[in-house]
C-alpha cells in the first residue's frame, strides 16, 4: 500500500503533465512545472530503496540545486566534497585536474539512492504528485492527450491494482530505457554498447578525488561514496566501463576475473582499504540519442535527462546536464501549455541535437589520446567510430 508523498488523499484523474521517472531529470522537470502552477504526476516505479550507481556531481551543479531551491537541505545531506579528478590516460603517469580553479570550488560523492529521493521529494513538497512504486503499463493517445494505465496504489488506503489517469502530455524521464519514447517509435540512434561492471565496499576512505583510470578492455571509474545511514562507514565504488560483448566473451561480470583486472590497476594499489565486493552489478552505459517524430507535437511528449540523450560517463556530465535537461524540457512545455506553439519543443530537440554533435567530437578526443592499446577491441571500435552521423542526418 503506498500513500500518495503529497500526503493527499483526493486522487486526480487528471493532469496538466504526466513526468514518467523520478530520477534527476524527472524530478527537476516536475519542479520547473508545478513551480509554473500546472499539475503534475510524478511516477516512479520503485521506491528509491535499490541499488542506484553511485555519482560524483561536477561543480557546476551547485547553481542547479540553488535554483531548484534545495541547495541548503543538499548540504546538510552528508555528501563528501570532491576535489578534483585524478587521472591516467594516454599515459602512466598520473594527472590531477583541480576542482578549486572552478568558481565553485569543489563537486561532490553522493549516496545515489538518497540523493534521487532527496530530489523527487522535494518536487513533491512542491506541489507535484508523486507516485513510487508505480508503473505505466501502458500509454495511449486520446482526444484529451494521453491516458496512462498504471499498476499501483492510486490513493491513501487503497490496495494495489491497476488504474488510469489522463495527462496533456507527457515526459520521459525514464534513463537509458526510454520507456515512452520507444512505446512511441520514436527513433533511438545508438553509439556504442557500453556497460559499466560496479562493486562497491565498505571501507573507511580519505580519498576526495574521483579517479579515472584506461585499461586493456576499457577504463575504470574509482570515486568514496557516503554512507546511505548517517554513522555507517562509507563505501568505495569502482566501476569497469567496456562493451558489452567485451563483458560476457571476457566473463567480466564474474567477481573473480573483475577482481583480477581491478587488482591491475593503479588506483587499487593505492587503496587504503582494498576489498572484494560481495556481488557486482552490470549496468547500461551506451551513448544514445532519442529522435521525437515531427507529429508528436499533436498530443505532445518529450523526453530529458539519459531518455533524451546518453552520454558517455567520461564525459563527466552526469547530473548536472540532467538536472538542465529536465529544466529545459519542461520549459518548452509550460511554453507549449500557455499557448505558444510547438516553437519552443523543436528548438528544445534541435539543442540536444547540437549536444549530441558536440558529444560525438569530445568522445573522439577522449578516446584518441590513449593508444596504447589501440588494437585491442574496445580501444580499435572507438578509433572507428569518430564518422558519426551529423545533426542534418539525424533530422533526415
Amino acid at each position: 500500500m503506498i500513500a500518495p508523498t503529497t500526503g493527499v488523499d483526493i486522487v486526480r484523474e487528471s493532469y496538466d503533465v504526466a513526468v514518467i521517472g523520478a530520477g534527476p531529470a524527472g524530478a527537476a522537470a516536475a519542479y520547473e512545472l508545478v513551480r509554473a502552477g500546472l499539475t503534475v504526476a510524478l511516477i516512479e516505479r520503485d521506491d528509491f530503496r535499490n541499488e542506484r550507481m553511485g555519482e560524483t556531481l561536477h561543480p557546476d551543479v551547485q547553481p542547479l540545486l540553488r535554483d531548484m531551491g534545495i541547495w541548503a537541505p543538499f548540504l546538510e545531506s552528508g555528501a563528501l566534497r570532491s576535489w578534483g579528478v585524478r587521472s591516467r590516460w594516454g599515459e602512466a603517469e598520473q594527472q590531477t585536474q583541480s576542482h578549486l580553479l572552478n568558481a565553485h570550488q569543489c563537486g561532490w560523492h553522493v549516496e545515489r539512492r538518497s540523493f534521487d529521493r532527496q530530489l523527487a521529494h522535494h518536487a513533491a513538497q512542491a506541489g507535484a504528485d508523486l507516485r513510487l512504486r508505480t508503473r505505466v503499463i501502458t500509454s495511449e493517445r486520446d482526444a484529451r492527450g494521453w491516458r496512462l494505465n498504471l499498476s499501483g496504489s492510486p490513493g491513501c488506503g487503497d490496495e494495489d491494482g491497476e488504474w488510469m489517469i489522463h495527462a496533456c502530455a507527457c515526459v520521459d524521464a525514464t534513463g537509458r530505457r526510454a520507456q515512452l519514447g520507444r512505446s512511441q517509435r520514436a527513433r533511438l540512434l545508438r553509439f556504442d554498447r557500453l556497460v559499466g561492471i560496479a562493486g562497491r565496499w565498505r571501507c573507511a576512505s580519505s580519498r576526495a578525488h574521483l579517479a579515472i583510470e584506461s585499461a586493456p578492455k576499457g577504463w575504470w571509474y574509482f570515486a568514496p561514496l557516503p554512507p546511505a545511514i548517517a554513522g555507517e562507514p562509507g563505501s568505495i565504488i569502482a566501476l569497469l566501463m567496456t562493451d558489452a560483448d567485451l563483458c560476457v566473451r571476457h566473463r567480466l561480470d564474474t567477481t573473480q576475473i573483475w577482481h583480477a583486472a581491478l587488482s591491475d590497476s593503479h588506483e587499487y594499489a593505492m587503496l587504503e582499504t582494498p576489498g572484494v565486493p560481495d556481488a557486482l552489478r552490470v549496468c547500461g552505459a551506451g551513448s544514445q540519442r532519442l529522435l521525437r517524430g515531427e507529429a508528436d507535437a499533436v498530443s505532445p511528449w518529450l523526453a530529458v535527462g539519459d531518455a533524451a540523450l546518453a552520454l558517455d560517463p567520461l564525459t563527466g556530465s552526469g547530473v548536472a546536464r540532467a538536472l538542465r535537461s529536465g529544466r529545459d524540457g519542461a520549459r518548452a512545455l509550460i511554453a507549449w501549455h500557455a499557448g505558444r506553439g510547438t516553437a519552443a519543443m523543436a528548438a528544445y530537440e534541435q539543442a540536444l541535437d547540437l549536444e549530441c554533435d558536440d558529444f560525438l567530437h569530445q568522445r573522439a578526443y577522449y578516446y584518441g589520446a590513449e593508444t596504447r592499446w589501440s588494437d585491442l577491441p574496445f580501444w580499435r571500435r572507438r578509433a572507428m567510430s569518430q564518422v558519426r552521423p551529423d545533426r542534418v542526418a539525424m533530422r533526415a
